[in-house]
């Protein structure tokens, strides 16, 4: 359980800082300044892939302008993927990571 509050929190806090670069700079607090942003999601979790699709929709119906792609990428071939997409600059905006 402290496992899935855990990936839950670092999901919304690293959406949340990754969200500050979606808006324009300057006008953060103008109405209709939103830009479109669309952040990418990389977890391992089959377990409980319907929990973060319905906190990324949640997230994005809040948040005009952000859409969240999530991709479940299996556990034994994370690490890989991983490596290969950081080697070619296309990592994920937020992941999740075993402690």
């Amino acid at each position: 359980m402290q496992k899935k509050v855990f990936s839950v929190a670092v999901f919304l806090i690293a959406a949340a800082c990754i969200l500050t670069a979606c808006k324009k700079s300057g006008s953060v607090f103008k109405e209709n300044s939103v830009r479109e942003c669309t952040l990418t999601f990389w977890h391992w979790d089959t377990g409980h892939e319907e929990f973060y699709e319905k906190i990324a929709s949640e997230y994005a119906r809040e948040h005009d302008g952000v859409k969240i792609n999530i991709r479940l990428v299996p556990y034994e071939t994370y690490t890989k993927e991983w490596l290969e997409a950081a080697a070619e600059g296309e990592t994920a905006d937020v992941f999740c990571h075993s402690s």
